[in-house]
């Protein structure tokens, strides 16, 4: 994959647009937002930046309804916001840009790549709302107009994610702590995911839903054309493994047999996660992003169960990835 330090999503409801994104400056907001993003990030633009590479894209996220449009809204990873009420005039885009997506160019990284710091002051004045991120989110390539079988293979690949996300749902939110077998298996087990149609950059209130919601999204073309299947999976910082996350909404306490000694699975709730603790059910790609290539309706079950559930990396499909500070991820 080409190294990329930023990504920014423009929400348009819609997965498909014409093959250069920038050429729906006339179809609606969102669209002049993206064509004014692209040309001050571009090679004559203010915000260019040659070691820093700011990938533009659109997204099936928000709301198609030409007739009662919702402002446009910007989704930032690996920073991990979701921006609101972004106009698509220019004083609105340089306000954005500032804020969140410049660096501060008086700081340089060791790699000579200015570090990824947020203009403070800029952001602290923007007008409009700016939520974190703490949900994992699927992007899957769907641009039909830039490649044919991205249009075909992107939204099969959406409907499987989402099917196998809502039937996993299902299946674990009839589970309680209470009836499940001792059988050895994971405390995970009793923890559900489920998908959402609308963006969501919160966590579900774990008082009332027993499930961590996953955004699985169409976005316009990424990379090459050496293949389809393309999809991006980012794991929000702080993102905790299923086990501890039991723990920490409110799991009983019970045992499981190991080698002949009974080994506590969960401690009371209202006991303190020790530090240890919180380091060990840390995500091990918290605050990553990780980029899929060739994927088939056959690995969806892998991506969400291995990489979202477990934090693991599948080789076979891995084509790179971007930390959080916006450098590089790579597999020797």
């Amino acid at each position: 994959m080409a190294a990329y330090s930023q990504q920014i999503l423009v929400s348009t409801g819609l997965a498909d647009w014409k093959s250069k994104i920038e050429d729906e400056k006339d179809t609606a907001p969102w669209g002049g937002v993206v064509a004014q993003i692209k040309e001050m990030l571009g090679p004559k633009g203010r915000f260019h930046n040659p070691y820093r590479n700011v990938v533009v894209s659109t997204s099936s996220f928000g709301t198609s309804d030409s007739q009662a449009p919702s402002p446009p809204q910007a989704i930032l990873f690996p920073s991990f916001q979701m921006v609101s009420n972004i106009e698509p005039v220019s004083s609105s885009i340089l306000q954005f840009l500032e804020a969140f997506v410049s660096p501060d160019a008086s700081a340089e990284s060791s790699t000579g790549r200015e570090e990824l710091k947020r203009n403070t002051p800029a952001a602290a004045n923007w007008s409009g709302n700016v939520h974190p991120i703490s949900t994992p989110t699927i992007l899957i390539c769907s641009h039909n107009s830039r490649d044919t079988r991205c249009g075909m293979l992107g939204p099969l690949l959406h409907s499987e994610f989402v099917q196998y996300i809502n039937k996993r749902h299902t299946l674990r939110s009839q589970v309680t702590s209470d009836d499940v077998k001792h059988n050895g298996q994971d405390d995970e087990a009793v923890v559900s995911f489920a998908s959402h149609p609308v963006f969501r950059p919160d966590a579900i209130d774990a008082k009332h839903d027993n499930q961590h919601p996953i955004n699985v999204g169409m976005i316009s073309h990424i990379g090459g054309h050496k293949w389809a299947g393309n999809v991006i999976v980012y794991i929000p910082p702080n993102y905790r493994l299923a086990a501890l996350e039991r723990r920490a909404r409110g799991a009983k306490p019970r045992d499981k047999v190991v080698a002949g000694q009974t080994e506590p699975l969960v401690v009371p709730a209202d006991e303190a996660i020790s530090p240890e603790e919180q380091e060990v059910g840390m995500s091990p790609l918290a605050g990553k992003g990780i980029w899929y290539g060739r994927v088939e309706p056959k690995h969806v079950e892998g991506i969400v169960e291995q990489t979202i559930g477990h934090g693991k990396i599948i080789r076979e499909l891995f084509r790179g990835g971007i930390h959080q500070d916006g450098s590089t991820i790579r597999m020797d």
